[in-house]
């Protein structure tokens, strides 16, 4: 939406025990471009258990079980907002193997609602535009997290997680459960493919377990309101394991323990407030494999816009407030396939046929080449 989008693409992680140190540090190496880039700053960090760094395991000073930062993002002026401009959106990672996710340093804190190995995410704001992080801001690697993880102050808070929000969440009063899309980059003799992107508004990452072509997706950003709609705070949070997005289950549980996670902050007439919400799909309608890439314009994949609507039963929410563009649907498409100019690429499983995502790229080749623990920036 705002700003140049920036890569740290095909990142080769794995395998046990460090696979989700090295993921771990890799994205937060990711952050620390975005703030030489202008796009925010580190707003809080601890190194982790015993540690004195964020190195990889085997750099000087390796980053410690449950080491986390809160990465806050820039206001940006090219951000949606109907009546208002959404301020200041925070991010929280954090990671854990050999020792329980969200024990100290990393308390209070969960993963999927359980104490899973993994990296996970987490993303909030207020709707003054307002710091909601409930802990300390030194960002010198010593930070502590609040007793809630997240803090209202005077204002309003959402959090980009289903079982966060009020009434219909079971992690609603600490605020400490993350998300991941099925992260766990340490499986014994296993390497991982791992993308994070971002523009001055949203957070994309992109997970392939074992390096086979079958992704999962952590996304955290905004969503193009309506004409017809006026939504102050367009953000959309999407968790899921083992793409394509489904059509048919809602995303965002009030366990947060499901392959399918996230939620959609309403239009304003709805509160706002962060509902469940459910993707619509056109693949029924081009399921011919010979309409991609499209012969009458064959330099580019067609894509369409992920249309995401509010079906929340238990908060009574419903109805379509906008569609994203920074992330888009492509069918009859590849994994790993890019536009020819590789300003666009496409992940998914490895049907061709079926709904896949696409997203921003750049550099000189597609996704799904090299095996450099760091990757290659953009």
């Amino acid at each position: 939406m705002g700003g140049t989008v920036k890569g740290r693409v095909d990142c080769v992680v794995g395998d046990a025990p460090d696979g989700n140190r090295n993921l771990f540090v890799n994205c937060k190496q990711f952050f620390d471009g975005l703030v030489t880039a202008g796009y925010g700053a580190i707003h809080a960090s601890n190194f982790g258990a015993s540690a004195s760094g964020f190195d990889f395991h085997d750099g000087t000073s390796p980053a410690g079980e449950n080491a986390w930062f809160v990465f806050e993002w820039a206001i940006s002026t090219e951000r949606p907002g109907g009546g208002s401009v959404l301020g200041k959106v925070y991010t929280l990672v954090q990671w854990a193997d050999g020792t329980a996710f969200g024990t100290a340093p990393g308390n209070p804190g969960l993963l999927k609602g359980a104490v899973a190995d993994g990296v996970g995410f987490q993303t909030a704001f207020r709707e003054d535009g307002g710091d909601p992080w409930n802990g300390t801001s030194a960002a010198d690697g010593a930070d502590t997290k609040g007793a809630t993880v997240w803090t209202a102050g005077a204002s309003s808070l959402h959090i980009l997680d289903y079982s966060s929000t009020p009434t219909a969440g079971t992690h609603d009063t600490n605020f400490e459960n993350m998300l991941s899309p099925g992260v766990d980059a340490a499986t014994i003799g296993s390497a991982n493919r791992v993308h994070f992107l971002a523009d001055e508004d949203s957070f994309i990452f992109l997970f392939d377990k074992d390096n086979n072509g079958e992704y999962s997706i952590y996304f955290a950003g905004l969503y193009i309101p309506k004409p017809d709609v006026t939504a102050s705070y367009p953000m959309i949070c999407i968790s899921h394991t083992a793409l394509p997005l489904s059509t048919t289950f809602s995303y965002g549980t009030a366990g947060g323990n499901s392959i399918r996670e996230g939620g959609l902050v309403t239009a304003d007439t709805l509160g706002p407030i962060v509902g469940s919400w459910r993707p619509v799909s056109f693949d029924s309608q081009m399921t011919n494999t010979t309409l991609q890439p499209n012969p009458q314009s064959l330099a580019v994949y067609d894509e369409f816009d992920i249309v995401p609507y509010n079906f929340d039963a238990s908060k009574a929410v419903y109805g379509w407030p906008g569609s994203l563009d920074l992330i888009r649907q492509v069918y009859n498409a590849p994994t790993h396939m890019a536009n020819s100019d590789l300003t666009r690429a496409i992940f998914g499983d490895e049907t061709v046929s079926s709904v896949k995502i696409s997203t921003p790229w750049g550099g000189d080749y597609p996704p799904g080449t090299g095996t450099v623990r760091t990757g290659r920036s953009f």
